[in-house]
């Protein structure tokens, strides 16, 4: 026996350094954890298989929307290529909403048919859904009021006499769900958006269940109707008097978090009700949550899900999913998907998180935030308790 072997015992060797690569794993007994996995780690962010901590982030302009929470918030770009505006959406009640463009270094009001005073309604819990239409409208709307559409130019006026929860675009069309107040129909406008009478519009009534539909999307060359326990794809028929036909894909399994309905490209990132998945057109939807989905589901506060909301990031190929957690009513935690490494991560928040559109977000008290700045937490003038 060497002099090495009899000092081992006695020699107090370095403690092991834990680098979480494996993200957050709750799947398993702490006592059970990989090395590389983690059950208490915040605030940190996968960047070339390497741990950092996440950026902090920045102010957009100085107006604020006047006390009322924002609701909505996108970047409304044409086709053409001539408009990149970021816009916004507000509501607090009854006439205290507007939308909001990002103009000449602030945010400016864009005007309701000639009326310049808040004009829509609608509570903080009451998000926006958004799309453009025919290359150059965007439109809105929020179960509210009825939906309305702005071409980026001139004030912005009412599509349709009808209120709707969810809209998306679709072969020439625009395309409603949960309308006038029916959680189980989808209405569909002409191939010019603004009739919605004659041949080619319509109605259609996902009654056979009657979970409601709970967002629309696209995928390649189909339309996805989400409901909380189905999804349904619809296909162009070439027929302009019944312009789709409807299949059901999912039966069991839908889409509980109504704005965390996140396009991949290939294929939707959707919260079901025990599980987040990837559905792409198929009905064998791919589990992506399995290392965090009981203590998600677990926190998640299931009185609250029309507050969640989520985005993609191109830039750091990350899904966050902003969702409220325990008896709040308002989104007070933002789990993070790593595309590359498939790991979870979670962060903290220092706001309360009412929207999210590509790369930027919004608080409840007004400002409107990129998602990144160049630097870290501690480098951020404002303040998100890290």
């Amino acid at each position: 026996m060497g002099l090495l072997d009899l000092l081992k015992p006695k020699i107090a060797l370095p403690p092991k350094i834990l680098r979480p690569l494996g993200g957050l794993d709750y799947s398993v007994p702490s006592a059970a954890l990989p090395d590389q996995a983690a059950q208490v780690a915040t605030n940190f962010h996968f960047d070339k298989g390497l741990l950092s901590r996440r950026l902090g982030y920045a102010g957009i302009g100085s107006v604020d929307a006047g006390g009322y929470a924002v609701t909505g918030v996108a970047e409304f770009r044409k086709v053409d290529g001539t408009t990149r505006t970021p816009v916004r959406l507000t509501g607090a009640g009854t006439n205290t909403g507007n939308l909001w463009q990002y103009t000449a270094g602030d945010w400016a009001k864009v005007e309701f048919t000639g009326n310049l005073t808040d004009t829509l309604d609608g509570t903080s819990t009451d998000q926006f859904s958004m799309a453009v239409a025919e290359g150059n409208n965007f439109i809105f709307c929020q179960g509210v009021n009825n939906v309305m559409y702005w071409d980026g130019t001139a004030d912005f006026a009412q599509l349709v006499a009808s209120y709707a929860r969810y809209l998306t675009a679709f072969a020439d069309r625009v395309i409603l769900g949960y309308v006038d107040g029916v959680p189980t129909r989808i209405k569909y406008s002409t191939t010019t958006i603004t009739t919605w009478t004659g041949t080619g519009s319509g109605t259609v009534d996902f009654d056979q269940t009657s979970d409601p539909v709970t967002n629309l999307g696209v995928l390649l060359d189909q339309l996805v109707v989400y409901k909380e326990s189905n999804i349904w794809l619809g296909q162009r028929t070439g027929d302009a008097n019944n312009p789709f036909y409807f299949i059901r894909a999912v039966n069991g399994q839908g889409l509980l978090l109504p704005f965390c309905l996140i396009d991949l490209g290939i294929g939707h990132l959707i919260v079901g009700e025990d599980d987040i998945y990837i559905f792409d057109g198929t009905p064998d939807l791919k589990s992506i949550g399995g290392k965090i989905r009981r203590e998600f589901y677990r926190s998640l506060n299931r009185d609250a899900v029309r507050a969640a909301c989520g985005t993609y990031i191109n830039e750091t190929k990350e899904v966050v999913l902003f969702i409220p957690e325990g008896s709040s009513s308002t989104n007070s935690a933002a789990w993070v998907l790593n595309l590359d490494s498939g790991e979870w991560t979670k962060y903290s928040l220092g706001h309360t998180v009412t929207s999210v559109g590509q790369s930027l977000y919004t608080d409840s008290s007004d400002t409107t935030t990129w998602d990144q700045e160049v630097g870290s937490w501690n480098e951020a003038t404002d303040n998100w308790k890290a």
